[in-house]
């Protein structure tokens, strides 16, 4: 049976692990909610009780790679993997060679999430890219054809507009967000999934449009994230969707830098 890697990406409400073969293949990927008060022992079992359901054997696991925009946890969930595998869990930081040269005004401050997304997009496209990412944060990055990191721009993601709305408006309840079948909702639950959903869709259809224009070149687009699958039914045919942009770029980044 084949050696894998496990890749860990850990944001603000949510924890996402995947395995991949030595060749690159996503074998298997999963999320779960980021619960800030668990401890490192029962994260280890979280996901060891993940492996045991895929029947996926521990021992086959020859090296980890973390990704962490949330500095309180990432001892944690390193130090839970470590427990799992018996070998140490590398952090994506800026130590980390990824090969995209970062043209902001302070290279230091970019999330490693949105590094990983980059270094997939160059590997896989190779052109100037601009990558949406619709997760807690839905996140706009522009990668250019020659490897660079040219800069984006970051929104408040889905859910938490929706419980700002929520928790601001009285009336309003609490929903399970989907891709609407019609703009003008007819209830209050149709409605805010409508606003949000497709009032995203237009965000991103029209900023896209924007931010190209200001680039001056054409923009190869992207959208992937854990909320993508809502939006991108709604959008022009020129986005192209990819539900595993990210981990192809930590996969990319751990080839590069600790494989042996």
């Amino acid at each position: 049976e084949n050696m894998m890697i496990l890749l860990a990406d850990l944001e603000n409400q949510l924890f996402s692990i995947a395995l991949y073969s030595e060749e690159g293949r996503k074998e298997h990927a999963f999320s779960t909610f980021a619960d800030p008060l668990k401890s490192k022992e029962e994260l280890f079992e979280f996901l060891k009780s993940y492996l045991m359901m895929l029947s996926v054997d521990v021992s086959k696991i020859q090296g980890s790679l973390l990704s962490s925009v949330v500095p309180s946890m990432t001892k944690k969930v390193q130090g839970a993997i470590e427990l799992l595998t018996g070998m140490k869990c590398p952090v994506l930081n800026k130590s980390v060679k990824t090969g995209v040269a970062i043209r902001m005004d302070n290279p230091g401050e970019v999330g490693s999430d949105l590094l990983a997304l980059a270094c997939g997009a160059y590997e896989k496209y190779q052109t100037d890219t601009l990558v949406i990412n619709v997760g807690s944060v839905v996140s706009f990055t522009i990668v250019s054809s020659k490897k660079e990191f040219v800069g984006g721009a970051l929104f408040p993601g889905l859910e938490p507009s929706c419980k700002e709305m929520w928790s601001s408006c009285a009336q309003l309840m609490d929903i399970e967000l989907e891709t609407p079948t019609r703009l003008i909702g007819k209830s209050t639950k149709e409605s805010m999934n409508s606003g949000i959903v497709a009032g995203y869709a237009s965000l991103i259809e029209t900023f896209s449009r924007k931010m190209e224009e200001e680039y001056q070149k054409p923009l190869h687009k992207v959208i992937c994230g854990r909320d993508a699958m809502y939006v991108k039914p709604l959008l022009f045919a020129d986005f192209n969707f990819s539900d595993s942009l990210l981990f192809d770029g930590m996969f990319w980044i751990y080839q590069k830098n600790f494989t042996r």
